[in-house]
């Protein structure tokens, strides 16, 4: 996604896993690809809203007054009954 912006258009992503291995392997990616200045990762259930945009990375890559896309990327098939959301 990074790689077709037009020169000078940002992007940052925020990545959002509670999972300790997934969270802990996103962390060494986005140091070996030198994404930490417009990536991070996030470890919080995505559940937890306000948890998950108040997180430092979230504050420190999101600008609250432009438009943000909120790609719920291979998650909502988790949410359901038994995990506190409606069905």
């Amino acid at each position: 996604m990074r790689e077709s912006l037009p020169e000078g258009e940002q992007a940052p992503v925020v990545y959002v896993d509670y999972e300790d291995v997934a969270a802990a392997h996103a962390r060494v990616l986005l140091g070996q690809e030198g994404a930490t200045g417009w990536a991070a990762m996030v470890q919080r259930d995505l559940r937890e809203g306000r948890e998950v945009l108040t997180d430092p990375g979230t504050r420190r890559l999101v600008d609250r007054d432009r438009p943000v896309c909120l790609p719920a990327v291979a998650v909502l098939h988790f949410i359901g009954p038994g995990t506190g959301w409606p069905s």
